[in-house]
């Protein structure tokens, strides 16, 4: 195989990847997350303690941003595959940033001065975030 085929194949290979992985991000899954922030924003408004999300909040406005570029690219007359790539490698990105700032505020939860019932609220609520976000991109 010529390396000029091989390039073709590989970038149709992560377009389609790219695809895959936008098409995994719906509008469902994107309320979910959204619904699921504001719970666990409000729960730990509500307790003023040293929880912090808004980072994971500020991640997840970036990645509806993207997502809409993307869209708007690819509904363009002439795709760019190597951009479209280019964006959809950054949405992961993100995606992992957030899948680690969880991890984050998990262990900071861990240590907490909190009631049980609320740890396990606000565990469920992180543990279902961490579910959705690692779903767009398996």
């Amino acid at each position: 195989m010529k390396r000029s085929e091989e390039n073709y194949m590989n970038l149709a290979y992560e377009y389609s990847y790219s695809l895959k992985i936008l098409n995994s991000i719906t509008s469902q899954i994107m309320e979910d997350i959204n619904i699921t922030l504001g719970s666990i924003s409000e729960l730990i408004h509500v307790k003023e303690n040293e929880l912090n999300i808004d980072q994971i909040e500020t991640s997840y406005q970036d990645l509806l941003t993207l997502k809409q570029q993307s869209m708007e690219i690819i509904c363009s007359e002439h795709v760019d595959r190597q951009l479209i790539i280019n964006m959809i490698a950054s949405i992961v990105l993100i995606i992992c940033e957030m899948i680690n700032n969880l991890e984050q505020v998990k262990s900071v939860l861990k240590r907490m001065n909190m009631t049980k019932s609320d740890k396990v609220i606000i565990s469920y609520e992180l543990e279902y975030l961490d579910f959705l976000l690692t779903e767009l991109i398996k």
